[in-house]
């Protein structure tokens, strides 16, 4: 048995002469959602052509605080002074090993992301939880759109000084 006593504020007042009252509470079920501090998250039609070389994700990523990347060209980013291989990128829940494979000079412009399927985007720069894995620096998690045909982009062409894409 649970006692209970309720108030509208702390600064209410409560008559001498009230006697408290006993009873059972029904169940209560508390629904709340997680909010990870350090995470920015976008949702979006289209990433492609946000104002960097190739419209890559990794070009997002790049503008953002704490990021930097060794050139312009390549897909490979850096966070907060950590080294390359120590960001973790997950595409639609599956972790990829090594997204970016490209040595000095030689396949420069590859990315492991396809921005115009691209739906959400999760960026952590620092502070996530355990269940990410023994990444360091960031994690990048990419949500792709539905294989549903009417959301993925049609009737689309890009050009660009490096790259161009035709839906």
């Amino acid at each position: 048995m649970l006692s209970l006593l309720l108030c509208a504020s702390a600064w209410a007042a409560i008559p001498a002469d009230t006697v408290p009252q006993e009873g059972t509470l029904q169940e209560v079920e508390i629904i709340a959602r997680q909010v990870e501090a350090n995470t920015l998250r976008l949702q979006t039609l289209n990433f492609g052509g946000v104002g960097q070389v190739g419209g890559s994700i990794e070009g997002l990523v790049r503008s953002l605080a704490g990021v930097a990347g060794s050139d312009e060209l390549s897909s490979q980013y850096s966070v907060r002074g950590g080294n390359f291989d120590e960001n973790l990128l997950i595409i639609n829940g599956f972790e990829v090993y090594r997204p970016q494979l490209a040595r000095s000079g030689q396949q420069e412009g590859l990315s492991a992301i396809n921005p115009d399927f691209v739906q959400f985007l999760s960026f952590s720069a620092g502070g996530f939880d355990a269940s990410k894995g023994d990444k360091l620096s960031s994690v990048l998690d990419v949500q792709y759109r539905s294989r549903n045909t009417d959301a993925l982009p049609g009737q689309q062409v890009r050009a660009g000084l490096f790259s161009g894409r035709v839906f």
